[in-house]
């Protein structure tokens, strides 16, 4: 595949970034807009979800706040108590048995917020200890219930969009994140703005299996939390959500000194994975000038001789030298072998 390349023209970058492609057919989506504002997510103002024991999932606009733009409605999911929980799900979708599928939405997560589980996940009934089919959760800035990682931060008071990918077939799946195995789920997170999604984890769907019925998709609380945490955007589609192939990396914050050839990038990339930078004076890398260039420093991953291992989400920046006798050359990011 094509690599980003960083063109450096008396020290001006031109930087290729990369868009992700769009996902599958939607099985269902919900962003709100048709709602009733400041009134709860219930009975006839509750869209495409069936709601049950609510009383603490409102739908706002941004009258109450704007993180997720203006003019827009989003619902939050507020058990401000440990007396009542909440169930939200979707209908149950027969596509997702035995198949590939996403759910994927918008949340935002206040530092102010409750302190205990918002469950997210696929389930058949209740997404509960015995209904769900695949269920993380979301708690104060850390993703938990994942079989692989433990448990992955994220930021609170910041806007990120959500996947979880479900192979509910008995054979594991290629997609553009890597290989998701049989009855498993992979947790991916995209911080708004445009940022690389990160690898949050892995969990092994171990609840109820159902390939007649299939599985919804939702949000629950229980009497003993408190939670508070806004969402938007809500969907289920067919397929793998379109994560970048691991071997893709954004090339981007290139500054270049030329009174002492001192240089410094950051990527974006697969999370825990190892690149180097190649140079060379055309476009087309016909005949590189250095394989891999010489990295003197790592501010963020970790320098491994002339490679950079990227952090857990994905970023690495490393300092290196172009020389000062440059009027232009071109950069591209390649995954080490």
């Amino acid at each position: 595949m094509m690599h980003p390349r960083l063109p450096l023209l008396q020290g001006i970058a031109l930087l290729t970034t990369l868009a992700l492609p769009s996902h599958a057919a939607d099985l269902f989506t919900e962003d709100f807009e048709d709602l009733t504002a400041d009134e709860n997510l219930f009975g006839d103002n509750s869209g495409g979800f069936a709601v049950t024991s609510n009383l603490q999932s409102v739908v706002r606009d941004e009258n109450t706040s704007t993180v997720f733009g203006a003019p827009n409605q989003y619902v939050e999911f507020f058990d401000g108590n440990t007396t009542n929980g909440f169930q939200v799900q979707s209908a149950e979708y027969v596509q997702t048995a035995n198949a590939v599928t996403t759910f994927q939405f918008d949340f935002y997560e206040p530092s102010g917020g409750g302190g205990d589980n918002l469950n997210v996940g696929f389930a058949r009934g209740d997404i509960n200890t015995s209904g769900s089919r695949a269920r993380a959760f979301l708690n104060d800035g850390v993703v938990e219930g994942l079989s692989t990682t433990g448990t992955t931060s994220y930021d609170l008071d910041t806007v990120y969009t959500f996947y979880m990918i479900l192979n509910d077939t008995d054979n594991p799946v290629a997609y553009g994140g890597g290989t998701l195995a049989a009855n498993t789920a992979d947790i991916w997170l995209q911080q708004s703005g445009g940022g690389a999604p990160f690898y949050a984890g892995s969990l092994a769907a171990t609840g109820q299996k159902d390939p007649t019925n299939g599985y919804s998709v939702g949000f629950r609380t229980f009497n003993s939390d408190l939670q508070d945490v806004i969402v938007d955007n809500v969907s289920l589609y067919e397929g793998a959500a379109a994560i970048p192939e691991p071997s893709s990396v954004t090339l981007a914050g290139f500054t270049y000194d030329p009174s002492d050839g001192s240089a410094e990038v950051s990527l974006a990339g697969a999370p825990n994975t190892n690149y180097k930078l190649v140079e060379a004076d055309d476009l087309d890398f016909s005949n590189p000038d250095l394989d891999p260039i010489p990295l003197t420093g790592a501010s963020v991953g970790t320098l491994v001789g002339n490679e950079v291992t990227t952090d857990g989400s994905g970023n690495a920046t490393v300092q290196f030298n172009l020389g000062t006798a440059k009027s232009a050359t071109f950069l591209r990011a390649e995954t080490a072998p």
